[in-house]
């Protein structure tokens, strides 16, 4: 809704106004969106232009993000994936193993990239698998510089860990 109501607002290159990455305009009776940051009024520069249509905009919204799988430490390796929204929304659902099982608590297994770390340190329901095949619930950490630890709380050593969380990212 959000796009629709910036490509209905789009008036007429101003050759003296400011745009940024994003912002739409019309041309030459056509749609256009700003692909170069435009800090003072130029003339027409098609190439920092994008042609475009209502239609394109709307599909482009509604489309899946990009996902990536998450960086694994230590002999960890990982299954699953994470993504986030043109709104922020960070969403991980991954499953993280060991090649060897592992004991203990804040056990880093994995790291997020800058633009995908949480304003604060947050915690999140997870699912750990003992190496006795045994489910215990835990926690899991994601602290605002990207790593990923586990806090789950058993004796046993544990072989995999399952997350499954969304939040809103710092960036």
């Amino acid at each position: 809704q959000l796009v629709l109501l910036a490509v209905a607002a789009a008036a007429a290159y101003d050759p003296e106004g400011s745009y940024a990455v994003g912002d739409y305009c019309t041309h030459g009776g056509k749609l256009h969106k700003c692909n170069t940051p435009i800090p003072s009024g130029e003339a027409w520069n098609a190439e920092h232009w994008t042609e475009t249509t209502v239609a394109a905009e709307l599909l482009e919204q509604k489309q899946s993000p990009n996902t990536y799988q998450l960086a694994p430490v230590d002999g960890f390796s990982a299954v699953g994936y994470y993504f986030k929204t043109k709104d922020g929304v960070v969403t991980i659902l991954s499953l993280l193993g060991g090649s060897e099982p592992f004991t203990g608590t804040n056990k880093q297994v994995a790291t997020l990239p800058e633009e995908f770390r949480p304003k604060s340190l947050m915690y999140v329901p997870g699912l750990c698998l003992t190496s006795g095949k045994e489910y215990v619930g835990s926690s899991v950490a994601i602290f605002p510089d990207g790593r990923i630890t586990n806090v789950c709380y058993t004796s046993n050593s544990l072989q995999n860990l399952a997350i499954s969380c969304s939040f809103v990212a710092e960036k």
